[in-house]
């Protein structure tokens, strides 16, 4: 009996070709995951950074504005914390008394942030981390004439996630202005 050749007239991909078109797709997909795993960490952490240099921007125009003292502070001791969001940021205005005597610090509207990211602040030629530590407190004044001073003297804010290692951003005051740069770390 011999062979009759069968000849398909319908245009397509056969079994075989699909699932050597779905293997090689599968293992590009798990080659770049490592990638993509990264970019909401790194979102995260450029964001964090970006939200406390414009705190401080806010502080420094209310100051001018208010002619009165104003403060971000950033807090990271355990009791005002969660695991998700190691430390908060903040926007404070100085209240005064009738004497001019400093009578408290009150919250600015809507201005409180959470960081979801761990912070730690170079004071000099040593690093003390924020985030756990009892003492977790670091704040930065705006007066009305522009002068800014701190709880580190002098200072730069490093901001790290836990889950990548090689990408930080720091701010840094610049005395000459009064501004804060915010630049890419190591």
């Amino acid at each position: 009996m011999p062979f009759r050749k069968i000849s398909c007239s319908r245009p397509g991909f056969s079994l075989m070709e699909m699932i050597v078109a779905v293997a090689i797709m599968a293992v590009l997909a798990m080659m770049a995951l490592p990638a993509l795993m990264s970019i909401v960490p790194r979102y995260e952490l450029r964001a964090a950074a970006k939200s406390t240099q414009t705190l401080l921007q806010q502080a420094r125009l209310m100051a001018a504005h208010a002619n009165r003292p104003a403060r971000v502070a950033l807090d990271c001791r355990p009791h005002v914390t969660s695991v998700r969001n190691p430390c908060q940021a903040a926007l404070d205005t100085a209240n005064f008394d009738t004497t001019g005597a400093l009578v408290d610090w009150s919250r600015a509207e809507g201005t409180a942030r959470d960081l979801p990211v761990s912070l730690a602040v170079t004071a000099g030629a040593g690093s003390t981390p924020l985030a756990g530590n009892p003492a977790g407190l670091f704040w930065a004044v705006y007066f009305p004439g522009g002068q800014l001073k701190a709880s580190h003297d002098p200072w730069v804010l490093v901001f790290k996630s836990e889950k990548i290692k090689t990408n930080t951003w720091e701010l840094q005051p610049d005395l000459k202005t009064g501004g804060i740069t915010l630049r890419k770390g190591s």
